[in-house]
């Protein structure tokens, strides 16, 4: 009998030899598990593994119940939701955008138009405005793109980094500018002793 505390999905399959992955998959297949639902690009009906055994590698394994704990563990560190911008790069799944919005997160950066686009449409489908900082300073027809995707999305607010004052002046009107700041990692931004720029 399965104990209900214990996550469905856990590490030690025993698909693992010397250490490392073997490869049982054809190159580019893909798995996603979620707790209660698993997709994979080549099946019909997505259906749950019985075990991790039975999971083609390599595989993406995501406890929602241990992705809810550590939501709720950083709202509490930083203060709450209001104070909190995630990434979502480091997430890039619909999934747990949709745990972060239940939570009440509603301030997200994003790198490129696509991510963008679909973390807005994730935000219209929740019923929830959001606002989006795309933390990288884009020109010509990305920033087209970016500033496309907030014209389309009614409730979705979105900022844009700039680097000098041609760019705040270029920013195309349904974008926000944020001023970027190099803080002496030298990688984008205005120097922080150029007042005058």
């Amino acid at each position: 009998m399965e104990n209900a505390n214990r996550p469905r999905f856990a590490a030690g399959s025993g698909r693992f030899k010397h250490g490392r992955p073997r490869r049982t998959d054809p190159p580019g297949s893909a798995l996603v598990a979620l707790r209660g639902r698993t997709q994979h690009p080549h099946a019909m009906r997505p259906a749950l593994p019985s075990s991790l055994d039975t999971v083609p590698s390599p595989a993406l394994v995501v406890d929602l119940d241990a992705a809810r704990r550590n939501v709720s563990r950083v709202l509490e560190l930083c203060g709450g939701p209001e104070r909190w911008r995630p990434h979502v790069k480091t997430t890039k799944l619909p999934e747990l955008w949709r745990l972060l919005l239940a939570a009440g997160v509603r301030r997200f950066k994003c790198a490129t138009p696509r991510e963008l686009e679909h973390l807005a449409r994730t935000a219209q489908r929740e019923g929830v405005e959001i606002d989006v900082l795309v933390a990288y300073p884009h020109v010509g027809p990305t920033l087209d793109l970016v500033a496309a995707t907030a014209e389309r999305h009614p409730g979705l607010r979105v900022g844009a980094l700039v680097e000098d004052p041609e760019g705040a002046r270029a920013l195309p009107s349904p974008l926000l500018p944020w001023v970027d700041l190099n803080p002496g990692m030298d990688r984008t931004g205005l120097p922080l002793d150029d007042e005058e720029r």
